[in-house]
């Protein structure tokens, strides 16, 4: 009987220390930690704009218009043209040649350079006098006209834009258009220099250096300032007439 109770003692010692294994330990919890939040995009860099290059050549042929009543050149040109004064450019549009269209002061006006540049104070344009037309200002409606509605800014023979209202131009040649002055000082001494190939405009030349030395005297104009109206007045008939101007070596 003893080895059977020894038996039994020794089976629950055996039972007793090979019992289940204890369960595995809990993994640490990883402490919670808040999502990143979404990268800011960084901003998107504007596209470089253009250079403000001077244009290459001046405009030869008429650019789309709504109004086929009149051949403009390139309005990109057009507003380079009127922030400046460029007496030789002038010279050039208005070769007998050239396609622009012309106008005409009907009676004499006050005028200015809506477009900013040159004429900074408003300026008499006689009338009948010759201009180039540039621009053609519509109604504020958006519908072209002519006549006594909408406007034009137009090109003066001095080289400086002016704007006039519809009512105070007409596309109507006058028997003698007149024109503005001519700054001569101001033309580039390649164009005087082929100005001056000319017999008639040499004459007027030698003219205005006589009578321009001294100081001016008495009532009315001067002998310098009708010498220099000589002059302008030579130049722009030399011009109409289909005489030669060099290409100004400066645009805007």
């Amino acid at each position: 009987m003893y080895p059977a109770r020894a038996l039994a003692f020794l089976t629950a010692a055996l039972v007793t220390g090979c019992g289940a294994a204890p369960p595995p330990p809990a993994p640490t919890p990883v402490p919670a930690t808040s999502a990143a939040p979404d990268p800011i995009p960084a901003p998107k860099a504007e596209a470089p704009k253009p250079e403000d290059k001077p244009v290459a050549e001046l405009p030869t042929h008429c650019s789309e218009s709504k109004n086929a009543k009149v051949c403009l050149p390139d309005q990109a040109f057009v507003e380079r043209l009127c922030s400046g004064s460029w007496p030789d450019i002038a010279l050039v549009l208005f070769r007998k040649e050239s396609p622009w269209t012309r106008a005409y002061v009907v009676r004499p006006v006050n005028a200015w350079n809506a477009m900013g540049g040159a004429m900074s104070t408003s300026a008499k344009l006689p009338a009948d006098e010759e201009l180039i037309v540039l621009k053609h200002r519509s109604n504020p409606g958006g519908m072209v006209v002519s006549g006594a509605s909408g406007g034009y800014d137009a090109l003066r023979w001095d080289g400086t834009c002016v704007s006039l209202s519809g009512d105070e131009v007409t596309l109507r040649r006058p028997g003698l258009p007149r024109h503005a002055a001519i700054p001569w000082r101001k033309l580039a001494e390649k164009t005087q220099t082929s100005l001056l190939s000319d017999k008639g405009i040499k004459q007027s030349f030698d003219r205005r250096r006589k009578d321009c030395q001294g100081d001016a005297t008495g009532p009315g104009p001067s002998p310098c300032e009708r010498a220099e109206s000589a002059l302008s007045s030579g130049i722009v008939s030399y011009v109409r007439s289909g005489g030669a101007v060099p290409q100004p070596a400066d645009l805007p």
